[in-house]
């Protein structure tokens, strides 16, 4: 009896952190990327959503601005449908004169609210980036 007991308080668990859970999930694009100045790589991350997201955007935080230069605007995706695999791609020209370094960041999905009402939702779960810039030699 106990054991039973047991069993139905972690499905309880369960269940409720899964009614917790964001509804974006990142699929591929966090792993560590070595480019050199100068270089051009094409940056790219993909991501799952359990819901529709109506005006989505990204944007990276300023740990990466030298390398994603529209870093803080606001960066369309459109209307994102639900249960379905969704992809940000990026063009990165490495500036011929950045010091090489490693470059660390997050990358967001966020809904823009409609309207001229500047409020936002922020999802919780994040892209972590490190992008290392390496000597060109």
């Amino acid at each position: 009896m106990f054991i039973l007991s047991v069993f139905a308080l972690s499905v309880t668990t369960i269940s409720l952190d899964a009614q917790r859970r964001p509804p974006i999930h990142w699929v591929d694009g966090g792993g560590p990327v070595v480019v050199r100045p100068g270089e051009i790589f094409d940056f790219e991350a993909r991501f799952f959503s359990d819901m529709p997201i109506s005006n989505a955007h990204w944007w990276v935080s300023q740990g990466l601005d030298p390398l994603f230069v529209q870093t803080g605007s606001i960066t369309p995706l459109g209307n994102l449908e639900a249960n379905k695999i969704h992809t940000i791609k990026h063009r990165i020209i490495v500036p011929t004169n950045l010091p090489t370094q490693q470059y660390k960041g997050v990358l967001e999905i966020y809904h823009h609210k409609e309207s001229g009402n500047q409020s936002v939702t922020v999802y919780p779960e994040v892209l972590k980036l490190t992008i290392y810039v390496m000597d060109a030699n």
